[in-house]
């Protein structure tokens, strides 16, 4: 499967068709059986609990199961305006996803775990095939991978054997949002970057791509920190998500080490927004008088795409478009979406501004970066992005992967 990035993140997937509208439940108008445009995801819904399940051509895997009030914790403008059809926004966040509604659950959903490893094969390809983008980008032939590796899986291929073929499978895309794991095992199909050369990380993070742990961020940041920052240097939130100071005489220098784990896991993305105002609020008071400021997101490994784009609405007056965005479905797409950098922050710094990144800026930070660049103060220095800025789209195997 795809990996999913943190708790939050997956309730955000998993349960993207809940709605919080006042009413005696928030599941109003909603209970049956609903598949997604693209995606590939069906939700069984409940008045108490519903029910994930991931389908491809072949099969319909059973995923998690959510209550209401975890549900209506995070979703809302649920839009039930056409007959069998509904379509919603996650929290404050700027994707649509749209739903069509079905007489009945799909029988071949009722099926439990099946650990048969041929029929597990067969699900791994067809899921990849049907929703995986970038396959001619990543200069990959998934037929040919098939042929390949399909002859290699038996009756009689063990679980371990299995995990191994599907690794080499997955090795060839070189995205680090692309992972497969169970209870005992994780494979990330992503590179290592730049900084992986320079920072030694720990043996057990070495085939983790972009993964730093504190101490390795730490010795880079003191670096900075005692070199450049000297005195002038703060930190906010844990031990300086964000760190900010003086580079030199009038140049100020922000670096933010991630666009999550600013709040608890179970914050609304409102509650996200605001603390990402309120930090860059207090940077941007001190750095006001700034003849230029440095933005520094060379180790950011990514987290809410919209945290990204309320950093860039206090580096511009204007409301632009960052980037547009579809799904695969089929042998085409679905609708293209635009996102905008948002206009409501009150401290705004609109001189110039320089971007570093590099190998290492992953996920969130390169929608952040996309962001950055249609801002006409910015000029980006560095390196090509990690390449692995897509949506996380998460599934089960039949098998429980």
């Amino acid at each position: 499967m795809i990996k999913i990035r943190n708790a939050s993140t997956a309730l955000a997937v998993l349960t993207a068709v809940f709605t919080t509208v006042a009413s005696a439940s928030p599941l109003d108008n909603l209970e049956g059986v609903w598949r997604s445009v693209g995606y590939g995801n069906i939700i069984e819904i409940k008045r108490d609990v519903s029910q994930m399940y991931h389908v491809t051509d072949i099969s319909c895997s059973k995923g998690q199961s959510f209550s209401a009030e975890t549900a209506s914790n995070i979703i809302n403008r649920v839009d039930r305006s056409e007959a069998g059809k509904m379509s919603y926004y996650r929290d404050d966040a700027y994707t649509r996803y749209e739903y069509t509604q079905l007489p009945a659950l799909p029988t071949k959903c009722l099926d439990g775990l099946n650990d048969d490893p041929q029929y597990n094969f067969e699900v791994f390809w067809h899921a990849y095939d049907d929703h995986f983008a970038f396959f001619e980008l990543r200069g990959v032939d998934w037929e040919a991978a098939y042929k390949i590796h399909r002859p290699k899986v038996t009756a009689e291929t063990t679980q371990k054997e299995l995990f191994d073929i599907f690794s080499a499978m997955l090795a060839p895309l070189k995205d680090g949002h692309v992972n497969l794991y169970n209870s005992e095992q994780e494979f990330n199909a992503g590179e290592l970057g730049t900084l992986s050369h320079l920072v030694k990380l720990p043996e057990g993070n070495k085939h983790i791509p972009h993964v730093y742990t504190e101490d390795a961020i730490s010795i880079i940041k003191d670096y900075i920190g005692d070199y450049y920052l000297k005195d002038s240097e703060k930190r906010a939130i844990g031990k300086g998500m964000f760190t900010w100071g003086w580079a030199a005489k009038g140049v100020g220098y922000i670096s933010i080490d991630e666009m999550e784990g600013f709040v608890p896991e179970t914050a609304t993305g409102i509650e996200r927004r605001d603390t990402v105002d309120e930090v860059m609020d207090r940077i941007l008071t001190d750095l006001e008088n700034a003849d230029g400021i440095i933005v520094d997101v060379r180790w950011n490994g990514g987290g809410f795409d919209e945290n990204g784009l309320t950093i860039a609405g206090h580096l511009t007056d204007q409301s632009l478009l960052a980037f547009v965005k579809k799904a695969k479905l089929g042998s085409g797409y679905t609708s293209m979406q635009q996102a905008f950098i948002p206009t409501h922050a009150r401290k705004k710094y609109t001189g110039p501004v320089v971007l570093l990144q590099a190998r290492d800026t992953f996920s969130a930070a390169e929608t952040f970066s996309l962001a950055m660049q249609t801002l006409p103060n910015v000029t980006s220095i560095g390196e090509n992005t990690g390449g692995s800025l897509s949506d996380v789209l998460g599934s089960y195997l039949p098998n429980g992967w």
